[in-house]
């Protein structure tokens, strides 16, 4: 970086505006990236991870945000990924819940899904992204799911004397 640091490094709010000048100015997404995740100033930082196009940049940021005061870039980052790989990874391993909580319905992978519901101490937090999969309940997962939040202990049983009865009538 040579002696002198470059303006979006600097902590002083009287510079922030030359700071987002000349954020505004840069096009090279590696070094837009790099302010996203290292500026001290948050709204340095927000104008740079506007910038950023890659999704995979946009994840890394999501994700190297860890203290309270950078909690909005995350999110800011997380609100335009649609990947459904990058969400899972993202609902996965965020820390912040709100930057989790634009990315858990891209997820349409029901293993993937069943896996964030495991990991999670708040199963709660997943239950309303599994309403697209609620209709679908021949996934015997989805059953534990839904059983285990509704406290409901022989739906499974239940849902496979209904499937047994339809197919029956068939």
């Amino acid at each position: 970086m040579g002696l002198f640091k470059p303006i979006w490094m600097t902590e002083k709010i009287e510079k922030k505006n030359k700071a987002l000048q000349a954020v505004s100015k840069i096009t090279d997404q590696a070094v837009l990236k790099d302010i996203a995740i290292h500026a001290p100033l948050k709204s340095v930082a927000l104008a740079a991870c506007e910038r950023v196009t890659a999704e995979n940049d946009l994840a890394e940021i999501a994700l190297d945000n860890h203290d309270a005061f950078r909690s909005d870039i995350s999110v800011a980052a997380a609100k335009r990924i649609t990947d459904p790989d990058l969400s899972f990874t993202i609902a996965r391993d965020c820390k912040w819940k709100q930057a989790r909580d634009y990315v858990v319905d891209n997820i349409r992978d029901l293993d993937k899904m069943y896996e964030l519901y495991q990991l999670s101490d708040k199963k709660h937090e997943y239950v309303p992204s599994f309403v697209w999969a609620i209709r679908e309940l021949t996934d015997a997962k989805i059953i534990i799911i839904v059983r285990e939040f509704l406290q409901i202990p022989d739906l499974y049983n239940r849902m496979n004397e209904q499937n047994k009865g339809s197919q029956l009538k068939s």
